[in-house]
Parts: C-alpha cells; structure tokens; sequence
C-alpha cells in the first residue's frame, strides 16, 4: 500500500513539475503572429487602390429575352444536366440556374409543371420541374 501511495505522489509531482513548465517551456506564438499581421497589414496597404467600379440600376440594363428551347435543341447531356439541376437543387418555383453545356449557356427555370392522370409522362398531375431557356 506505501508503494501505491509513493508511485501515485511521484506521477502527480512529475505531471506538476512537466505542465507547470519546470521541465517544459511553454512558448507563446502571440508575437510572431503579431509580427506577420503586422508585415501583411504593410504589403496591403502598398497596393495600388483600384477605383470602383461604376453602378448600373437594373432598370438601366438591356432587356433580356428568353425563350423556351424547342426540342431540335434538347441534347441527351443537356436532358441529363437539366435532370440533375431538378433533383440536386430543392429550389422554390421561379428560381433559375444557369447551365453550361457545349460552349453554350442556358438557364434551367423551376416551374410547375402538369402531366395528365393516366398519361404516359410521370409524375401525373402537378409538380415541380424544369424548362430550358435560352436569353436571347
């Protein structure tokens, strides 16, 4: 029991000695963070100030036409991309999403749509899906 009791005071008088920085040195790398601050602070302030860029309102800017792709233009990677845009994405109808495909973009619009009970296209009746654009 005395042997217990002497190894168990000198683990608890090592660990003291250990954390309580006698055996160890604590270092602080407070200053040399402060000194990099300090150096990235400078080399900012040397850039050259870039002057903003001008504001346009949304009235000002030309308008947009869009119109619904016609099937002609429907390719199977751009089918597949619309699809995956339709269930990656949980937005709200009249969201659009730009999509790129072919060096070409188009805008991917949640719409509702409505397939006729008893149809051949699925889900039948009214849901969320996504009609091709392009803005002309």
């Amino acid at each position: 029991m005395r042997r217990l009791r002497r190894a168990v005071v000198l683990v608890v008088s090592l660990g003291t000695l250990l954390y309580g920085g006698c055996l160890l040195k604590m270092r602080s790398h407070q200053p040399a963070k402060a000194a990099h601050l300090e150096h990235v602070a400078k080399a900012a302030s040397m850039l050259p100030s870039l002057p903003a860029p001008p504001v346009v309102k949304v009235e000002d800017l030309p308008p947009v036409v869009m119109r619904k792709l016609t099937p002609e233009e429907l390719s199977p990677s751009l089918i597949k991309k619309a699809e995956e845009v339709l269930w990656k994405f949980d937005s709200p109808i009249g969201s659009e999403i730009v999509i790129e495909d072919g060096g070409r973009s188009v805008i991917a619009r949640f719409e509702q749509h409505f397939h006729e009970v008893g149809g051949p296209l699925r889900p039948w009746g009214f849901h969320k899906g996504v009609t091709l654009y392009a803005a002309e």
